[in-house]
């Protein structure tokens, strides 16, 4: 994913009005392959956070909102798979952020699988 195609794809994604001047306190990154993921970020962007899909990559992901988090610190929360949830742990912690809160949703029984939701700050 190059950084125009993530641009754009954020983007479309925030709520109405959070590209004012006032940027989102925080943003949401999820995994749009899985439907407990998607319902948590679509709460999440009724609060009024920005949102981002992690997929094809997150690492290329965490690069592109690297400029944005060097420049306005925010609160980052998700929904990811766990190795997804891994690298962006290493991402954000070399970044100064702390891991603030986790949980496993234990996906045995359902069609999806175990995911991960996570909260640097």
């Amino acid at each position: 994913m190059n950084r125009r195609l993530f641009l754009a794809s954020a983007t479309a994604l925030l709520p109405a009005g959070a590209l004012a001047a006032t940027a989102p306190s925080a943003i949401v990154l999820y995994d749009r392959r899985h439907v407990a993921a998607r319902r948590f970020a679509a709460e999440r962007i009724r609060q009024g956070v920005g949102a981002c899909d992690v997929q094809p990559d997150a690492l290329a992901v965490w690069r592109a909102l690297a400029p944005t988090l060097r420049q306005r610190p925010m609160r980052l929360e998700g929904m990811t798979t766990h190795s997804d949830f891994i690298v962006l742990q290493d991402c954000a912690r070399a970044a100064g952020l702390k891991l603030v809160q986790s949980q496993m949703h234990d996906g045995r029984g359902a069609a999806e699988p175990t995911l991960f939701s996570w909260r640097f700050a």
